[in-house]
């Protein structure tokens, strides 16, 4: 499209195809590994080879094999899936011309990409999750013979690598290409006149434009329980968001060796998170927390988890409430778009959900390694240790859980009412007023006839009463000027006192009631005397004595073909047919007419 700058035409295609090739090398690279590291004294730091590590299609296989069926589906289908089909309907829209793609249907796909979008950040989640769950740190009391403290430290890690990073940047330019992509499709539907009408310049906030279907516009009661209840829902988001984000929601308790050489330490083998937590444990969960990798996932954390959903809902509340003109209603409407594709508390919720399944993944997947200590375990520490495993990490739901979910539900109810209201009432303002209704075209049965009296030249004056009408066996040809304004019925002549002919149309006057198959020239020779002493009241004029008695025509056909068969005008020509039929155009005579 012209409209398109050449920037965004050739740069649009080629960012999707650079983002498909970062996914694609993120899915055929390692995400992530377990490492372990022992730190004697002071700085020396033994860290022995990765215990197990993982890609992203490893992942999913190997959590199908343990049974560990929610947690391969969502993964596969957010982060295996999601991304590539994604990416192929954003190629899709910027590319396809509108007779594949009409502009709604266009609009609605990339609304619903920019929705969905985020869904791709729950592989990021697990990451973080897994890494605060996996982190342990055991200080043993050594000492050695001099009486000096050597402390000697074992820590446990799940180390991000270049899968994991090179994912999460993909799914940033993913996210980023999505707004732009909508934002020129919305410049090609803006006329640039939608925030110049009346009501477009009017101080109104959405809230006053929440009316509903007809049937419920008429109960004023209910259409105000509806605003109040989503006013009450709105507010009632912040302060259930914050705390149910700050909230402690899960715990993670250690068993097996691990959590008895824990316990033994004096270590806390329970271990409680709420979101903010986690998002504040990362850097310190990783071995290396200033890799950009680490540094960059807690970003996302903090800012889609906590930040945005609260600013999203500032927004959404003063757009709801607030009386605004259509211009800063629209570009209100576009900051909530954008803060919602941010927003992941529904997504970190969904996460939550699969830190059950982390004890099964922890026993099978990481403590694997060790299972031919297993039946050491069992034999000489199961009364320790309750476990007859090396490592297992049990997962928990704490109450402040269900204040999350709560909150989720309120917020993403609250916020797809508010988008739904919001883009309707942008699109009323935007409309002109209502025209008045159409008058469907009905053609009276005398139209066809007032145009041909109206387009005449010629008319000839009917013989006095006391003579017998003398009418020319042949009119000479004029031509007919449809555009001309057409006469009132009411002053109009008679039908018979008027004839028209055009370009190779001849007009021949219309038997006084010939009989079938006789000539209707000799049938007027022989009846002239009749015709002189006795006129035929239809034939009379209207100046005479019995003007009263005139009885006028019967009425016309309603088309002009008809109307010219009616008054015998022979023989019509092609060309004069296409003629009239050219001509009359300016009145637009219903197709089953013509």
């Amino acid at each position: 499209n012209s409209k398109i700058a050449l920037f965004w035409q050739l740069s649009i295609p080629l960012v999707i195809l650079c983002t498909a090739a970062l996914f694609i090398a993120s899915t055929a690279s390692f995400a992530g590994g377990a490492i372990i590291r022992w730190t004697i004294g002071t700085g020396r730091n033994v860290e022995l080879p990765n215990l197990f590590e993982w890609g992203l299609i490893n992942l999913i296989k190997e959590t199908w094999k343990l049974k560990v069926y929610s947690l391969s589906i969502l993964i596969g289908t957010f982060s295996f899936i999601w991304p590539y089909v994604k990416l192929l309907a954003m190629m899709w829209c910027w590319c396809i011309p509108t007779r594949y793609t009409p502009h709604i249907a266009r609009g609605r796909i990339l609304v619903c990409l920019d929705w969905l979008g985020r869904w791709s950040l729950l592989d990021t989640f697990v990451m973080n999750l897994l890494m605060v769950a996996f982190r342990w740190d055991v200080a043993f009391p050594v000492v050695n013979p001099f009486n000096v403290e050597a402390p000697v430290r074992m820590e446990s890690f799940i180390s991000p690598a270049f899968g994991f990073s090179a994912f999460l940047v993909a799914t940033i330019i993913s996210l980023i290409t999505t707004h732009i992509i909508l934002f020129q499709h919305r410049k090609l539907e803006s006329t640039g006149k939608e925030n110049n009408t009346d009501e477009a310049k009017k101080w109104r906030s959405v809230l006053q434009y929440c009316n509903g279907p007809k049937w419920l516009s008429k109960r004023r009661w209910l259409v105000w329980t509806i605003r109040i209840v989503i006013t009450l829902a709105i507010l009632l988001s912040v302060p259930m968001t914050t705390t149910g984000v700050s909230i402690i929601s899960f715990s993670y308790q250690y068993r097996g060796l691990a959590g008895w050489v824990l316990d033994l330490c004096g270590q806390d083998t329970l271990r409680r998170f709420s979101v903010f937590s986690i998002a504040a444990d990362v850097p310190n969960a990783s071995n290396d927390p200033t890799y950009w990798g680490v540094v960059l996932s807690q970003i996302a954390l903090y800012a889609c988890c906590y930040i945005v959903p609260i600013l999203h809902i500032i927004v959404m509340f003063v757009l709801w409430v607030l009386p605004l003109p259509r211009r800063w209603q629209a570009g209100l409407f576009t900051v909530c778009e954008i803060l919602n594709a941010w927003n992941c508390i529904d997504v970190i919720t969904a996460t939550l959900l699969l830190t059950r399944e982390v004890s099964l993944f922890s026993r099978e997947f990481i403590g694997g390694d060790c299972t031919w200590a297993n039946q050491y375990i069992d034999q000489f520490f199961y009364d320790a240790t309750g476990s007859a495993t090396c490592f297992e990490v049990i997962a928990y739901f704490e109450p402040g859980v269900w204040l999350l979910f709560g909150a989720t539900l309120m917020y993403f109810i609250s916020a797809l009412t508010v988008h739904i209201l919001t883009h309707r009432t942008l699109n009323e303002r935007a409309a002109p007023p209502p025209l008045p209704p159409k008058v469907k075209y009905s053609p009276t049965p005398s139209l066809a006839l007032d145009i041909l009296m109206a387009s005449s030249s010629t008319s000839v004056s009917p013989p006095p009463p006391s003579s017998p009408p003398a009418y020319p066996s042949i009119m000479p040809t004029t031509n007919i000027n449809l555009a001309s304004p057409l006469p009132s019925r009411k002053s109009a002549p008679p039908p018979q006192q008027q004839f028209v002919a055009s370009a190779s149309v001849f007009m021949v006057p219309p038997p006084q009631s010939s009989p079938p198959g006789t000539n209707p020239m000799a049938h007027r020779s022989s009846s002239s005397h009749h015709h002189h002493a006795h006129p035929s009241p239809s034939l009379r004029h209207p100046s005479s004595r019995s003007s009263k008695a005139y009885v006028p025509s019967p009425p016309p056909p309603r088309s002009i073909i008809s109307a010219a068969n009616s008054y015998a005008l022979q023989p019509i020509s092609p060309l004069a047919i296409s003629s009239l039929a050219s001509q009359s155009s300016v009145i637009n005579p219903p197709e089953e007419d013509i």
